[in-house]
């Protein structure tokens, strides 16, 4: 007989799984529309800028994991929690509007290195910037706090915005501005919706919380991130477009590999450090 406990644990598990493959599914879908579409030169684009992007997720998935443990050892303690997540959400916000700037700037030099002229293309993918800042935020909430329904319905969110807006802006005839749009859409959407699920709180801080941006946590995530990621701008670099775009759609295959075990630590993660 499964206790209620092992049961419970059982159901998080799935939800978040479901939830996270679910991402996962409609980011292949997102990638097949758009190689498709957009033919292998432009969507060697999109796959470029996308892992430049993923270099700047590297500390938010780490500021994720960090929210988390905060605020589940608070919540492990029965103590205020809301102080914390009040701390993260100021500086997030502050961290996400000097990203998004210093990323306009960079839009000429990102062109170039890119080798591209779609300097609106680039531009508009600078929402996912702040966007990327600010959804983690929701995310560590709800994964500290155990609230797996909540978190999933983000991840749900994320993954049927980048779909629907996808389709849509094909059709009215906008392929790689389109493309920008889903991605950033599919990431603002999810945080915007998460905000009247979080209890109220306070930009006043009194105390700040000490922890640290670069941690092993990092470090990990890094050495994951740039093991994926640095390759396709360095390919779009050197090759053709047309053979960057090839590469692109060769390397998404590998990575449903890297990322198929990841649900299951975001549960064990909060209930490892709420029973210390």
């Amino acid at each position: 007989m499964i206790k209620n406990e092992n049961l419970k644990f059982i159901k998080e598990n799935l939800l978040v799984v479901i939830a996270t493959l679910f991402v996962a599914f409609s980011g292949y879908v997102f990638h097949i529309m758009s190689a498709k579409t957009l033919g292998p030169g432009d969507y060697g684009l999109i796959a470029s800028l996308l892992a430049v992007i993923y270099i700047v997720d590297i500390f938010l998935q780490s500021l994720q994991s960090t929210i988390t443990t905060k605020i589940a050892e608070a919540k492990s303690k029965n103590e205020d929690y809301l102080p914390i997540f009040s701390f993260f959400f100021r500086n997030n916000i502050l961290y996400a509007l000097v990203f998004i700037v210093g990323f306009i700037l960079l839009v000429p030099l990102l062109a170039k290195v890119m080798h591209t002229q779609e300097y609106l293309t680039v531009a508009l993918l600078s929402i996912l910037v702040p966007a990327s800042f600010l959804l983690p935020l929701a995310r560590g909430f709800f994964q500290g706090t155990q609230q797996f329904g909540k978190l999933a319905i983000t991840y749900f969110t994320e993954g049927i915005t980048k779909i629907a807006v996808l389709v849509f802006m094909f059709m009215i005839g906008l392929k790689l501005e389109g493309a920008a749009i889903s991605l950033s859409l599919s990431y603002l959407l999810p945080f915007i919706i998460s905000l009247p699920l979080i209890p109220k709180i306070s930009l006043r801080l009194k105390n700040k919380i000490d922890y640290k941006l670069i941690n092993n946590i990092t470090m990990i995530l890094a050495g994951l991130a740039l093991f994926y990621s640095t390759d396709l701008p360095i390919v779009r670099y050197l090759f053709p477009q047309e053979t960057s775009g090839l590469y692109a759609a060769a390397s998404l295959y590998g990575k449903l590999f890297i990322f198929s075990a990841i649900p299951i630590a975001m549960v064990l993660l909060p209930k490892g450090i709420e029973a210390h």
